[in-house]
């Protein structure tokens, strides 16, 4: 079974969201992008899949730049500021904490441990293991209190559809016609999920060639 994640990263505060999403497509990923990015946001930067196509639709004024991962192009020559390497690089380290992909459950598990790994306990200092466990220790007591006492509830986001954010007419026409020459820009949501074939070649910092792959 296949689980998809979508992620959103800003790279001035290193501060991303992470969704388990149905599939690949604009109908999927556009309302969390329409929701979760700010309107402020000046630039936006994905590979050259096509559900990535006129993303800036969504957000007036902002540039939308791309990186052809598909090419061996992961930073843009022209742009060292094109790339969505802090954002590969943060998946790469979530997929290499998994352990089991049995289920989407134990998935968003996997993922709800990554992140709180990331978020409350790398900051501290991955050497300062006695703070890292005091603080453990006192996120659990907010989440359990004790006996009759109201602790910290996950909060549960419904999913978020092109109709709950109003852009629905910007989603592709599933009737249309298109023709079998697709580019790889295309609208269509016929279209197979081009990049991120590489997945061993995210790179660790920006700026860096990804790496060889070795013949056996």
């Amino acid at each position: 079974m296949t689980q998809t994640v979508f992620g959103i990263f800003c790279k001035e505060d290193r501060e991303g969201l992470f969704f388990l999403v149905d599939g690949k497509k604009k109908r999927d990923l556009w309302p969390l992008v329409k929701k979760y990015v700010h309107p402020m946001t000046a630039v936006i930067c994905t590979d050259t899949a096509g559900q990535y196509k006129k993303v800036d639709r969504l957000i007036p004024g902002v540039i939308h730049k791309t990186t052809n991962h598909s090419k061996g192009e992961f930073v843009a020559k022209d742009d060292k500021s094109n790339t969505i390497n802090p954002l590969e690089n943060e998946n790469k380290h979530f997929k290499r904490s998994l352990i089991s992909r049995v289920s989407k459950k134990s998935l968003a598990s996997y993922m709800a441990l990554h992140y709180y790994r990331r978020a409350r306990l790398d900051p501290i200092g991955r050497s300062n293991y006695g703070a890292q466990v005091w603080q453990f220790i006192q996120d659990v007591i907010q989440v359990y209190p004790g006996c009759l006492r109201p602790g910290l509830q996950l909060l549960q986001i419904d999913k978020i559809t092109p109709e709950d954010m109003g852009i629905e007419h910007l989603m592709p026409n599933p009737y249309e016609n298109y023709d079998s020459d697709v580019s790889e820009l295309s609208d269509s949501e016929d279209d197979e999920w081009k990049d991120d074939q590489n997945d061993i070649d995210w790179e660790d910092s920006v700026g860096e060639k990804p790496a060889k792959k070795r013949k056996r």
